[in-house]
């Protein structure tokens, strides 16, 4: 390009003067990344999310699913005595399963339902009865029925 070229005249590329200028504020003002020693105290660290614990039911009736953390949230479902939950989080006795419903919301069991009058409804399960696999020779196919 000539020294007296207009603004709207193209370079070898195909870009004009202005096409150049606007790249360059990009690349000046792209955030640039830092050595993990030069970020300041209050920077965001990465936390790695903790693993999910499996829960039991232990209350003799079903207990709900809520959408939320209260006893007057919508009801999404329930789980039965003696089976087991994945729970990626607890708050305030409550819950949060690890996978959501299928309609994409989040799912919670209250734990201890005794100021309620129920009692204890889960219970952190051992050690073992979360790692327990099923039988590869039971081949009672009666596991699938779900009553009907």
């Amino acid at each position: 390009m000539s020294a007296g070229a207009s603004a709207s005249q193209r370079d070898q590329d195909g870009k004009t003067v202005g096409d150049r200028a606007t790249e360059a504020a990009i690349i000046r003002d792209k955030p640039r990344p830092r050595r993990a020693e030069d970020a300041a105290d209050y920077d965001i660290q990465y936390e790695p999310p903790k693993p999910a614990q499996s829960y039991k039911v232990v209350h003799s009736k079903a207990v709900a699913v809520r959408a939320g953390r209260s006893t007057d949230s919508r009801a999404l479902g329930a789980r039965v005595p003696g089976e087991y939950v994945m729970v990626s989080e607890v708050v305030d006795n409550w819950a949060k399963l690890a996978v959501k419903s299928l309609k994409g919301e989040e799912q919670w069991m209250l734990i201890d339902g005794t100021a309620l009058g129920l009692g204890a409804l889960l219970e952190l399960a051992p050690q073992e009865a979360a790692a327990k696999k099923p039988d590869p020779d039971d081949d009672d196919d009666d596991d699938d029925d779900f009553g009907g």
